[in-house]
């Protein structure tokens, strides 16, 4: 699998802004964000995202509380 960081931030905080603006709550829309910047890092060139392994990830992505 080919692999670039190229805009990952960028589709992460894509990521964060739409499960926001859909009223996912807070730890949600941080595991979509987390999921769709690294499954833009796993694509040569960065903002093409296959939506099945943004699925993928997220259903493997934890978000646990900083304690």
């Amino acid at each position: 699998v080919p692999f670039s960081t190229v805009g990952s931030g960028d589709a992460f905080l894509a990521g964060l802004a739409h499960a926001l603006a859909a009223g996912a709550p807070g730890p949600e829309a941080l595991a979509r964000a987390a999921a769709a910047g690294s499954a833009n890092a796993c694509s040569a060139g960065g903002g093409r995202l296959e939506p099945a392994l943004v699925q993928n990830l997220l259903a493997r992505t934890v978000v646990r509380p900083l304690t």
